[in-house]
């Protein structure tokens, strides 16, 4: 029996659900003059969700393994090279450097744990910026032999305060 209440519910669901994805849904919505089954149920189409602005600042994390294919470490003054000399120029703006220590499955299978710096970069996401964090980690597995680096980046929204207490 045909319940409009119900049929209100079921276009509900499907109309929030079909903002999932950013293809467009067609719902079947059944008609108080046809019986259910029948197939000549009336179709609509359910709006299709705007699409989100591009952010405006993203913040990347890199993170660059200390440890040496023989065994070494890059040493602080290595990586206080690496950092003066190809990091802070192509982020001029500022960065922040966290000590880290992480692990992984390296590419023989077995674990490899090192210390590890974190560099934290705050940026717009231009095809700029991007080209020259891929340069740093290109730059970076060539110098030290690294096997690779870690990078994420994700949208987030900046507010700088410069108030004097």
């Amino acid at each position: 029996m045909y319940n409009p209440i119900h049929a209100r519910a079921i276009l509900l669901f499907m109309l929030v659900f079909a903002g999932c994805d950013r293809t467009a849904r067609v719902a079947q919505i059944p008609s108080p003059s046809l019986p259910l089954g029948s197939g000549l149920a009336e179709e609509r189409i359910a709006p299709q969700p705007a699409s989100l602005p591009e952010p405006e600042y993203v913040k990347t994390e890199l993170y660059f393994g200390l440890g040496k294919d023989n065994a070494g470490q890059i040493s602080a003054q290595e990586w206080q090279g690496f950092l003066n000399n190809k990091i802070t120029p192509a982020f001029k703006q500022g960065l922040t450097v966290v000590d880290a220590y992480g692990q992984y499955y390296n590419k023989a299978g077995t674990i490899t744990s090192e210390n590890s710096k974190m560099v934290i970069l705050i940026h717009r996401p231009t095809p700029e910026s991007n080209r020259a964090i891929e340069a740093l980690i290109a730059d970076y597995k060539r110098e030290f032999h690294q096997e690779s680096v870690l990078r994420t980046t994700a949208p987030v929204k900046v507010v700088v305060k410069n108030e004097r207490l």
